[in-house]
């Protein structure tokens, strides 16, 4: 009797640990496997981070719990302005192209930056007659919480070249306060 006592203890410690252990592996296998980028604010408020699966984006405010998810993209790199008011997201769509967009975490506001054709419109020196629609568009540094130092990258006209360069953008008031090309 003792015996089949001890037997049953050992199975019960057995079953509670292998199910221990397959409830770690599903928390881990999602934390690693299917979340990605994940980044909190500096003031620790707001939380975002990348679905592997679903190719969403979702915000998270720590302190209401509310979560916003959006829409479908690839490869997202996630950057807080210092305040942590705003959150820089380059983006890559399907076919590879790279663009950048600031959101307004406190008014739910998306600024779009810069596109290939605005820069090309105010910078004749970054010009194409090529049609092709690949461009890298990124944001790579914050300076302060509304200057921003963004990269770009397209094909020149001459074929295997590029015309690449950066600018430090203000974000809010849509403006390029300089611009530089790279050799």
């Amino acid at each position: 009797m003792f015996f089949k006592e001890r037997v049953k203890k050992r199975r019960v410690i057995i079953f509670g640990l292998l199910g221990l252990v397959l409830i770690l592996s599903v928390f881990l296998s999602y934390n690693f496997l299917v979340t990605a980028n994940k980044t909190k604010s500096p003031t620790n408020e707001y939380e975002a981070y990348y679905n592997r699966i679903t190719k969403t984006i979702t915000l998270h405010q720590l302190s209401t719990g509310a979560k916003w998810q959006e829409r479908e993209c690839y490869s997202p790199v996630f950057l807080w302005s210092p305040d942590g008011k705003y959150l820089a997201r380059n983006i890559s769509s399907p076919h590879g192209n790279r663009r950048a967009e600031i959101r307004d975490l406190e008014h739910s506001v998306v600024y779009t930056t810069l596109t290939k054709s605005n820069i090309q419109e105010m910078y004749e020196e970054t010009r194409t007659h090529n049609q092709s629609t690949d461009e890298c568009i990124e944001i790579t540094k914050w300076l302060d919480n509304r200057h921003v130092l963004l990269e770009f990258l397209w094909d020149s006209d001459i074929p295997g070249e590029s015309i690449t360069g950066w600018c430090i953008y203000d974000f809010l008031s849509r403006t390029i306060i300089y611009l530089a090309l790279s050799e």
